[in-house]
């Protein structure tokens, strides 16, 4: 056989080819003994990390994050550093630029009426330099303290968010399957299971926690109920996993409190669910389907578990409030578990309540009654002793 390669020339086309020999292929692509690798094609190709004459490869940090950062791809371009983080420049150099409060305000206003519009580029009443060696700058001015906040990116048109797609990197990925999956299980062994996320902008623990139930039976009756109605018996095990994303949200703050969902707040939730899921049903090519009844769910401090549900109007998904009352079955479930032995329980009590209060009432009685005929006996016998006392004297 002949392995040739096809190089053009202008118009033209030109083949060189040479004898294929695959026994001199397989020896040219063995490894050194004693080599981590067996073979040279199968050592990973990085930049600057891999030595294919002796099939060694560098697992510094710097090479280990390379094949996600500098080889990526990435806009902007990515750079791994020495300790492996992979670093992009948004933006770079200093710039300058005039702010007015007002739209569609003329750069120079004199050429249009120098007494009301006493200004001109770069000579306005007030000015400030600011620098940043690292991370970016926003300046605005507003008429008013109350103006709706804005932010640039990239130098891209105002707007409030910026669209940077937050992920979750395949190291993390991994981490998580084996937490939430171990042994090769479909689900984890507990029946709560915590999904964290950290990172800018996602849900503080102080406002509430991403949960995985086995059913919707946890969130309707909360765990400490079912610890104080069974003494600890049936309260539910739980378990907790962290996970990083990157990239995060950016902003990574928008308005509203910690306890209170806002919309854009709400908008994030469901981003976080989606991306939480997907990282649980999806490893690698393998998919693992959730458990049947199982759900996700968010639930806020000190209030109501939400769930996510499919809007088939808008094809949306939307936050629905679990309200433990609208799942009456439920509700009644655990009350008749409960209801009837505690009923039952009451009733055996108030049955041996009687039927010691009547042996105790009996007892009572013939204690009574060997008391009286004890004394009656002692008196009779005080009363003969006396009369045989009173003959005595008399025959006397």
């Amino acid at each position: 056989p002949w392995l040739c390669r096809e190089t053009k020339l202008g118009d033209k086309v030109l083949y060189n080819c040479t004898e294929y020999d695959p026994v001199y292929v397989v020896e040219e692509n063995r490894c050194p003994v004693g080599a981590a690798y067996v073979a040279k094609s199968s050592v990973p190709q990085i930049d600057g990390c891999t030595d294919l004459d002796n099939c060694v490869l560098n697992e510094s940090p710097q090479c280990l994050c390379r094949p996600a950062c500098d080889m990526a791809s990435l806009t902007p371009p990515g750079t791994c550093n020495e300790l492996g983080k992979c670093c992009q420049t948004i933006c770079e150099g200093y710039s300058k630029a005039d702010l007015f409060p007002s739209p569609n305000q003329p750069r120079c206003g004199r050429l249009i009426d120098p007494i009301g519009k006493n200004w001109c580029d770069g000579d306005l009443d007030q000015k400030w330099t600011l620098t940043s060696m690292t991370g970016q700058l926003t300046v605005q001015v507003f008429e008013n303290a109350s103006a709706k906040l804005v932010h640039s990116y990239m130098g891209s048109a105002p707007s409030f968010d910026v669209v940077n797609n937050p992920a979750m990197s395949a190291a993390e990925r991994a981490l998580l399957d084996s937490v939430f999956h171990p042994g090769g299980r479909d689900s984890p062994a507990e029946d709560l299971f915590a999904l964290r996320l950290q990172g800018p902008g996602t849900t503080e623990r102080a406002a509430g926690q991403f949960i995985w139930t086995r059913s919707l039976r946890n969130l309707v009756v909360r765990g400490w109920v079912l610890g104080v109605a069974s003494f600890g018996l049936l309260e539910p095990d739980r378990a907790e996993s962290f996970s990083q994303l990157n990239p995060a949200f950016c902003p990574a703050v928008v308005t509203g409190s910690e306890r209170e969902i806002t919309e854009e707040q709400s908008k994030r939730l469901v981003q976080q669910k989606l991306l939480l899921e997907d990282a649980i049903t999806n490893v690698g090519n393998i998919t693992k389907a959730l458990p049947f009844l199982s759900l996700l769910s968010f639930i806020p401090i000190g209030e109501n578990p939400r769930t996510f549900v499919a809007n088939p109007v808008t094809n949306e998904i939307d936050i629905s409030v679990v309200v433990p009352f609208d799942e009456g079955l439920i509700v009644a479930i655990f009350g008749l578990a409960f209801g009837v032995p505690v009923v039952a329980t009451i009733i055996m009590l108030v049955i041996c309540f009687r039927i010691s209060n009547k042996r105790l009432l009996r007892y009572r009685k013939d204690k009574i009654l060997e008391e009286q005929v004890s004394n009656n006996i002692g008196t009779a016998l005080r009363r003969g002793r006396d009369t045989i006392q009173d003959e005595q004297e008399f025959m006397a």
